[in-house]
């Protein structure tokens, strides 16, 4: 209960919608998304997440010196021996994850408090753990590889700490999914080669033009977009103007062509959106930023955002795969 107490004694730090004059909210998210959440800018701040996977492998069988690790550094962060504790949590997972038992962070997303529930989530590839989320900002205690390495952690354990969380990376950064809008059609090779050079880390996994029938595209649009938190008024103005600009082309095609790319994001660097509460990668929003910018002059009656989507987080990139996939099957 460290955040309530501390919004108690300083506030709320925002009037975000989502809270609506609430200290927190409840939300169910990806486990991955909490995990890559982590960072403090560039720096990884929980590799304590790693050890305790560590732990977790050795319980399992798979390697016998994660609990020689955790113990070490347990007793380096609180002084205690959690072995016990631990290993009840850990035989308590195979029942399934209990629902009321929320992992708490503040307004980045910073893990509080559940850090070994998140790595036996992520272990278990639980795909959503439930996270109370308070309204406010408290820099996390730092876990970043330095606290090891100043701590008498010794090169082979660092190199196992290492391999061990390149593994969880791995696991946890999918690829993000960009759509370019038919407004754009005539500069969709250029946009693509523009989006690794927009800033370092961002990488085109696949990329690939999919064909919409113009009597479904409407309905594709708004699929992709109840992804997102956008309000339908707005999300009605952008369907509006994509087609005023492909009339004003005389674009009668048949069909739409809809250029997809899967990107890979070396840091999603989140935020949590003020309406849904949900994690938005500030990486892609930099990305979009500077594509409109770039574009917006050479697009026919442009209008906000009638380039290009980018997917924010892991449940819209999940539900974005699921449309594109009907559409390839079609």
């Amino acid at each position: 209960m460290y955040l309530n107490k501390y919004i108690d004694q300083n506030g709320t730090a925002t009037e975000f919608p989502k809270f609506k004059d609430k200290n927190f909210v409840d939300l169910n998210l990806t486990a991955t998304d909490l995990f890559l959440s982590q960072y403090d800018n560039t720096e990884f701040n929980a590799v304590d997440i790693a050890v305790k996977c560590l732990a977790i492998d050795e319980y399992y069988g798979l390697n016998n010196y994660g609990f020689n690790i955790y113990r070490k550094m347990q007793q380096l962060r609180i002084n205690e021996n959690w072995d016990e504790r631990f290993l009840t949590l850990i035989k308590s997972f195979e029942k399934g994850f209990d629902d009321s038992s929320h992992l708490e962070t503040d307004l980045n997303y910073d893990l509080h408090d559940g850090s070994h529930r998140l790595a036996l989530a992520l272990y278990h590839d639980m795909k959503e753990i439930p996270v109370r989320i308070y309204n406010t900002y408290v820099s996390r205690r730092k876990y970043g590889f330095a606290w090891f390495i100043e701590n008498g952690f010794t090169e082979n354990e660092i190199n196992i700490i290492k391999e061990k969380l390149n593994e969880l990376f791995v696991k946890s950064k999918k690829p993000y999914y960009c759509l370019l809008w038919p407004p754009a059609r005539n500069y969709y090779d250029e946009i693509e080669k523009s989006i690794t050079k927009v800033e370092s880390g961002i990488d085109i996994l696949s990329s690939e033009n999919i064909t919409i029938p113009s009597k479904n595209i409407k309905e594709f649009i708004y699929d992709v977009y109840s992804t997102d938190d956008i309000q339908k008024y707005k999300l009605d103005l952008k369907y509006d103007h994509m087609m005023q600009s492909l009339r004003k082309d005389n674009y009668n095609s048949p069909d739409y062509n809809i250029r997809v790319m899967e990107i890979s994001f070396d840091n999603p660097d989140f935020r949590l959106k003020p309406l849904s509460g949900f994690p938005q990668s500030k990486k892609t929003m930099r990305l979009k930023k500077q594509i409109r910018s770039d574009y917006c002059d050479l697009i026919t009656d442009y209008y906000y955002d009638i380039i290009m989507h980018i997917t924010d987080n892991e449940k819209q990139n999940e539900e974005v795969k699921k449309l594109i996939k009907k559409i390839r099957s079609r």
